[in-house]
């Protein structure tokens, strides 16, 4: 099966076809001086936004890291939303 691109903003993700991080595990940010960051995949979690872990997400950090939040699960045609969110962590490489 082919592998996607997706490109949020200056983000870049190359995932599988069904959703998650390829088998390379990196993400690649442009900066706004034309250099590229490179990170390393730690942690993919689905999770309900009921229950979104917000202090996973949100919480500051000594050390330089990503974390990327996107939809996931089954989507909800009543609400016209998925019913999960995709939370990505990342490290610098």
């Amino acid at each position: 099966m082919p592998q996607h691109h997706l490109r949020t903003g200056r983000a870049h993700e190359r995932t599988d076809p069904l959703g998650g991080p390829a088998i390379c595990h990196q993400l690649t940010v442009d900066r706004a001086d034309g250099s590229t960051a490179r990170f390393a995949v730690t942690g993919v979690r689905e999770v309900p936004k009921s229950r979104f872990p917000t202090d996973l997400v949100y919480a500051p950090s000594l050390a330089a890291s990503l974390r990327l939040v996107t939809c996931g699960g089954s989507f909800d045609h009543t609400v016209h939303s998925y019913r999960d969110n995709v939370i990505v962590t990342a490290v610098p490489r």
